[in-house]
């Protein structure tokens, strides 16, 4: 809790003077809203007083006049307030905002693997959301009830017997009680139905991001009713949710009931034996609804304020125990990557889960082009995500230029190695923005040469807007090989130092495949290139081809002595 709060006065000071000031005249109208409430009431009082008192028409004129300026100027300020300090409320929202986007990007692969896309989503925009509901029920609401209440109890106690004042206390007393106490049972139901939401919100997600398998499969009507028992079990929290909070307004209504009848008959007593004149009644009356109306919402300002709460720390506990790649930023960087080792490398995703890789060792030098080859689940892919630090290897070293990869931050490391994945993701924009999303101030000539290194002359013909395309989300709206070839063009564009190639060319026909494969091979002439492939026809002329099974090495060398040499690789070679 102390450690959170740390960060919000640390926000608070990174906002700009202007939003500060706004703030403090925020603050400065809150006084004034208060001031003015309590001093309307009085007004009246002395307004009625000078009416029951026979006052020239001067006096009665003046005090009521006085009385309608002080309760519109109450209006007013009270207004005024929310304009003035909600920029700087929605800053802090922002900069909270930026906070968790920060964060998320921070997060290594393993982090999305752990939870799932839609419901980061939820409780992100969720605890956004709830932020802003905290800051401003805690800055434009609580804060003013409060004080406010404080002083009229003081008022109380200077002007009326002590009983009224004991009546007023004992309501705010055993209202704040009961509210505060209905808040925790409120909390667990809402913690239920946000469990509840973000179960059919990560549902939604997942079922239109594999919509074409879903219909592939013929099981809309099991996806259907998943997603129906998804609903119900949230519309049930929901019930449960709402029930309770109105069973807590309808008993917040008793308590201000049962204190508006004890004031009544109090003033009753009173006003026969002559301790409590007409307009002191009126006061009390006042007061009362003065108070009573901000009570009256007080309850449903903690309910936000709480759900508030509850999403921001479900926010901040989606990070909770994950370690940000920022934290293993290093003071060097591999300006000139001349070499990249792997020495007795192991990898598992889980302590007790089996070894992905075991016992790996290779090296790749610049001007080198090797391949990896094996079969499904041999550990290929693995081995290019450890070279660009998605993962920590468990055992064994991987040295860049003789030194540990730990000693270099991440950015960096991915600054120098390219890699290309078999489904490359595409962003919702124009082809144009993706293939120069590495190097946006490339020049014309460069597209266009890195076009012709793609082969993607012929298809950009075809499109009435060239390359000003919208690919549409994820790229959807173009086929496997265009995809892959777009991905590819974009990684010619952005130079490197190495450059992986998983399975880059699988949705590529052969004449397509040989135009990419030989614009891969003059990668050779600038710097190092390792290729992942199920296709052997790809690798053959590679420097060096390392055989993997079962995450071991079972065999390297050039293709025709493997061939002769290992028949691992040649049922690998003769495997169509």
């Amino acid at each position: 809790m102390f450690a959170l709060f740390n960060k919000f006065y640390a926000l608070f000071w990174h906002i700009g003077s202007s939003l500060k000031k706004r703030i403090v005249l925020g603050f400065l109208l809150i006084l004034i809203t208060v001031g003015c409430n309590l001093t309307a009431p009085l007004l009246l009082k002395a307004f009625l007083g000078s009416m029951a008192n026979h006052q020239p028409c001067i006096i009665l004129l003046g005090a009521g006049l006085g009385y309608g300026f002080i309760w519109s100027l109450s209006q007013v300020s009270s207004q005024m307030r929310e304009i003035i300090a909600f920029p700087f409320i929605q800053r802090l929202v922002r900069s909270i905002a930026m906070q968790f986007v920060v964060s998320l990007h921070d997060m290594p692969p393993s982090f999305l693997i752990k939870h799932q896309t839609g419901r980061i989503a939820s409780i992100l925009q969720n605890a956004r959301e709830g932020s802003e509901a905290l800051f401003s029920g805690i800055l434009l609401y609580i804060f003013p009830i409060f004080f406010e209440i404080f002083l009229v109890c003081c008022v109380l106690v200077s002007s009326l017997p002590a009983s009224f004042t004991f009546i007023f206390v004992a309501m705010i007393a055993g209202y704040s009680i009961f509210s505060f106490w209905a808040l925790g049972k409120t909390r667990h139901l809402q913690s239920q139905k946000l469990e509840a939401d973000e179960a059919v919100g990560a549902y939604f997600f997942d079922t239109l991001l594999n919509a074409d398998t879903i219909k592939l499969f013929c099981t809309q009507n099991r996806t259907l009713d998943h997603c129906d028992h998804l609903l119900n079990a949230s519309e049930k929290a929901a019930r449960r949710a709402v029930s309770f909070t109105e069973s807590v307004r309808i008993a917040q209504g008793v308590i201000l009931g049962i204190t508006l009848l004890s004031l009544s008959a109090l003033s009753i007593f009173c006003f026969q034996k002559n301790t409590l004149a007409f307009q002191d009644f009126v006061l009390v009356n006042a007061y009362f609804l003065q108070l009573a109306s901000p009570l009256n919402y007080l309850s449903l300002i903690l309910k936000d304020i709480k759900e508030g709460w509850i999403d921001l720390r479900r926010g901040l506990d989606l990070f909770e125990g994950e370690v940000g790649e920022s934290t293993l930023m290093a003071t060097e960087s591999p300006t000139d990557l001349q070499s990249i080792e792997f020495h007795n490398v192991s990898f598992c995703y889980d302590s007790a889960g089996p070894k992905i890789l075991d016992s790996i060792s290779f090296s790749l030098k610049c001007g080198e082009i090797k391949a990896l080859v094996g079969e499904t689940g041999s550990g290929k892919s693995t081995i290019g995500k450890l070279m660009v630090k998605f993962f920590e290897p468990t055992q064994g070293q991987i040295l860049i230029n003789g030194r540990d990869i730990k000693d270099f931050s991440p950015d960096q490391i991915r600054r120098s190695i390219g890699y290309v994945s078999q489904d490359s993701s595409l962003f919702c924009g124009t082809l144009l923005e993706n293939i120069c999303y590495g190097n946006p101030l490339a020049s014309q000539e460069e597209i266009e040469e890195i076009i012709r290194k793609a082969s993607l002359e012929t298809f950009l013909q075809r499109l009435p807007d060239g390359l000003m395309t919208r690919v549409g989300e994820r790229g959807l709206s173009l086929s496997g090989g265009e995809r892959q070839r777009i991905a590819l063009a974009r990684h010619f564009l952005t130079p490197k130092q190495i450059y992986i190639f998983d399975e880059s060319t699988s949705a590529l026909d052969q004449e397509t495949q040989k135009i990419i494969q030989n614009s891969i091979f003059d990668l050779k002439k600038h710097g190092s290139v390792l290729v992942i492939s199920h296709r052997l026809s790809t690798v053959t002329n590679s420097d060096e081809i390392i055989v993997l099974s079962n995450g071991r090495i079972q065999g390297r060398g050039y293709h025709t002595t493997l061939l002769e040499q290992n028949t691992y690789y040649a049922s690998l070679w003769g495997d169509p």
